[in-house]
């Protein structure tokens, strides 16, 4: 069937232009441009449910510093303090059946920054908010498709990954509301990072043997999320890393002092979830 007009013609032509753009060196930065502009309607979305307790929280009033978290802690929703928790009945906040011991605090400092920026510099408009965080979503989405392109190369299948990647419609919630920026910026530093290592142990880059723990804490710090970037490490050295088998374990090492740390800290500071299982589930807390 080659009459133009039939179903399932496709021109030869066409074909062979789709596979060239898909192994264009600009395809990620072309694919980031047009997520970008497809979620430009979030510009208007305005402030959503976490956003106004944000809100609350950066600019006050002072009235209510006996319960307000600090700047830096947006996340501490709950902390499991009964008073604090009475306090917050007494003023309408929560509902007056609310368990007293209720926890539901994250520690998410990095992310917490990039709204105290905003409230900073634009407290009042909600809309330069939103493309702080396209300029995330569109920096995320350069780096993915960099990575798909390292680990499999100049390839149509890492062209194409990138696309589908970029408009895949999990994208959504973190991009249209503001409290979740942190995903945003949790996957951006574990991407980076995952580029590191690769660097590292394919090149010899010395450097990315710290880099890459780095990014990894920076991702813990930005959302706990960022967790998930441990199972392609350890993907990475059982299929991708040419090393011996004890050379791909020490690899990891760095890594695993750096979860072990943020795991301890967080323990200690008091975050965590008690009281909210059927919103927020703790794997290490109820791993069943």
């Amino acid at each position: 069937m080659t009459e133009r007009g039939q179903e399932g013609y496709q021109h030869p032509r066409m074909v062979g232009w789709t596979m060239v753009g898909l192994r264009n060196r600009y395809l990620p930065i072309a694919v980031a441009i047009l997520a970008v502009a497809l979620a430009l309607p979030s510009l208007k979305a305005g402030w959503i449910l976490d956003d106004y307790y944000h809100r609350w929280a950066i600019l006050g009033p002072n009235d209510y510093d006996e319960i307000l978290p600090a700047p830096t802690d947006i996340w501490r929703f709950f902390d499991g303090d009964p008073s604090r928790t009475d306090r917050m009945m007494d003023i309408g906040l929560i509902p007056w059946w609310t368990y007293r011991g209720i926890r539901g605090a994250f520690w998410r400092p990095l992310a917490a920054l990039t709204h105290m920026l905003d409230y900073r510099l634009w407290p009042n408009t909600p809309s330069l908010m939103h493309a702080h965080s396209l300029l995330w979503f569109g920096v995320l989405l350069v780096c993915v498709g960099m990575l798909y392109r390292r680990l499999m190369g100049s390839m149509v299948a890492a062209g194409l990954a990138a696309l589908l990647y970029s408009i895949d419609d999990a994208h959504g919630m973190p991009v249209a509301m503001l409290a979740n920026r942190n995903a945003l910026l949790s996957t951006l530093f574990a991407v980076v990072g995952l580029y590191a290592h690769d660097r590292w142990r394919r090149e010899g880059w010395r450097t990315g043997a710290v880099v890459g723990p780095l990014l990894l804490g920076m991702s813990l710090l930005a959302a706990e999320a960022g967790i998930g970037i441990c199972a392609y490490l350890a993907a990475y050295a059982v299929f991708l890393d040419r090393g011996l088998w004890v050379q791909r374990l020490r690899a990891l090492l760095p890594y695993a002092a750096v979860v072990l740390v943020w795991q301890v800290l967080w323990n200690v500071m008091g975050y965590g979830v008690e009281g909210m299982e059927e919103i927020y589930v703790n794997p290490a807390a109820d791993p069943g």
